[in-house]
């Protein structure tokens, strides 16, 4: 990557030649203010504020966040090519600590921040107008030096370096969930030991290289603040146990302006890198009040304005933007299709994307299952929503008479599968919405169909069964509206083209016929004439 593009990062008392920086636009521009003082509790006595004034009159002001020893930082995103001017601010102890300069943004082939779709209520898109079709894993707490994956059984975890487990799945999956665990002892970046006003820089650094490695590869990142499970059990955390009322999750908690400064504090540190903010994790005791609060929180501190979630999904709650969906399922990959269809529309009735963030397999089944994720995602992608898995690669697990969830195993066969959408479908318009998928008197399979008048995607499962081949006698009845139509048949395990043709219109409907097939089939339908 070209030097101009990486991360810049300025001693600004000490770098004159700060004044010719380039940063490609997009991308992390990171300042560092030293101060002389000693503090002892950094994160409270000082506070760094930067204002950034752009192109066009665009000013952004944002706060920087304690770093280490006697440094603080900020970091920004320029989202306009040409010349930024910023000053800083670091005030504490004596006289504020001052700086100002400048920075030239330069174009880049970097994406912006991932948004909600100013075109389709339920898809995603960047500010230009580029579609973000998320396929998500989470694989724990941010991507470390080293990560489980590809173990070819159950008798060990086998871990191998990042950048590699970066390689494998880079155009497979485009989104990474990290949970930060915040409270809890073993894994929080506050695990209460030094008080609820201190952070472990530590496990903030590690964070910092996950993010880095993230945008690297230019993938969109979902940053859970709160790790909670208050469903399954009574946690204890640093704020409080996750099931307390009283003390813990009211807008009267003694601990709450410690939660404040700790959702500032990781917002300055990583909205330059975060795309979704997540407020909990599998939490069913917080009052709507309560996470509308720290929703307010969030909204105020993040000069990107990054959308705002919370797991459990609280769809009607106007500050919760997307529904955040967990599903550990024990139905045969055959079922899958029509069952997450209804769940689709159930969710979807509330009028916003629905992004599943963990999806996998409960003990019966074990967690290598690459069909049923491959249908998983072709249907969330038909349905207009978003397929998420809690990755454990490190480690196939065999199926066993019962228990609780074992996540997915996303295999060599699932990235391929997985990329195949994402090929199929990268140039597809976000204002593609559904149609009528296709009448027929044969009823083994079903059908979902997108389109936009020009282009048009179809995609069928065989829900009776995944062992026999399915041959349809009567075409599929697609409603693409009139003209002439080019239709490319693929095999959404392996990409290989089945079949290409050219087909005609009577009247609305297209009728499409469909190769013989066993598990699925997908085409894509460009029209090349009007009527």
């Amino acid at each position: 990557m070209d030097t101009v593009f990486r991360n810049a990062v300025l001693i600004l008392f000490l770098s004159p030649a700060a004044l010719a920086a380039q940063i490609g636009q997009y991308h992390v521009y990171e300042l560092t203010v030293s101060s002389a003082e000693q503090y002892a509790n950094p994160f409270t006595e000082a506070a760094l504020h930067v204002k950034f004034e752009g192109p066009g009159n665009r000013v952004i002001e944002l706060a920087g966040f304690h770093y280490k020893d006697k440094e603080w930082r900020a970091r920004f995103v320029p989202d306009k090519p040409g010349t930024w001017h910023y000053s800083a601010e670091l005030r504490g102890k004596g006289e504020p600590v001052r700086s100002s300069g400048a920075f030239e943004c330069v174009p880049s082939p970097r994406h912006s921040f991932v948004r909600l779709s100013k075109l389709n209520p339920y898809r995603f898109e960047y500010d230009d107008g580029t579609p973000f079709y998320p396929i998500c894993q989470q694989i724990g707490w941010g991507v470390g030096p080293k990560v489980g994956f590809d173990a070819p059984d159950a008798s060990a975890w086998v871990n191998t370096d990042c950048d590699t487990f970066m390689k494998a799945f880079t155009g497979a999956t485009n989104l990474m969930r990290c949970q930060l665990g915040c409270g809890n002892a073993k894994a929080g970046i506050l695990s209460g030991a030094e008080g609820l006003d201190r952070y472990d820089l530590e496990k903030c650094l590690n964070l910092d290289a996950s993010c880095r490695r993230l945008k690297d590869y230019e993938w969109a990142q979902i940053l859970t603040l709160f790790e909670d499970m208050s469903l399954w059990g009574d946690a204890k955390t640093a704020f409080g146990s996750t099931r307390d009322l009283a003390t813990y999750k009211t807008l009267k908690s003694p601990h709450l302006p410690a939660m404040e400064a700790y959702v500032k504090y990781m917002v300055a540190r990583y909205a330059a890198y975060v795309d979704i903010w997540e407020l909990y994790n599998e939490d069913s005791y917080s009052p709507n009040d309560f996470l509308a609060h720290l929703a307010q929180v969030v909204r105020q501190a993040d000069p990107y304005k990054h959308p705002i979630m919370t797991n459990y999904e609280r769809p009607a709650e106007r500050w919760c933007e997307i529904l955040s969906v967990h599903e550990y399922m024990g139905l045969p990959a055959a079922e899958v299709p029509g069952y997450l269809s209804k769940e689709f529309a159930r969710f979807k009735s509330f009028g916003k994307p629905v992004l599943y963030t963990e999806f996998g397999n409960q003990a019966q089944l074990g967690n290598d299952d690459p069909v049923k994720w491959r249908v998983a995602v072709w249907t969330a992608f038909m349905n207009e929503c978003a397929m998420g898995f809690w990755n454990m690669s490190g480690r196939k697990v065999p199926p066993k008479d019962k228990g609780g969830p074992v996540n997915a195993y996303l295999g060599l066969e699932s990235r391929q599968a997985f990329r195949v959408l994402a090929e199929t479908t990268r140039d597809l318009p976000v204002a593609m919405r559904p149609t009528i998928p296709g009448f027929t008197s044969e009823r083994p399979v079903q059908s979902w169909a997108l389109t936009n008048g020009e282009k048009t995607i179809v995609y069928v499962h065989h829900f009776r069964n995944h062992e026999e081949t399915v041959k349809l006698a009567e075409p599929l009845q697609v409603w693409t509206g009139p003209g002439s139509y080019h239709v490319k048949w693929l095999a959404p395990a392996t990409g290989a083209v089945v079949e290409e043709f050219d087909a005609q219109a009577a009247g609305n409907i297209l009728p499409l016929r469909v190769p013989e097939f066993k598990i699925d089939l997908a085409a894509r339908i460009a029209r090349t004439a009007q009527p």
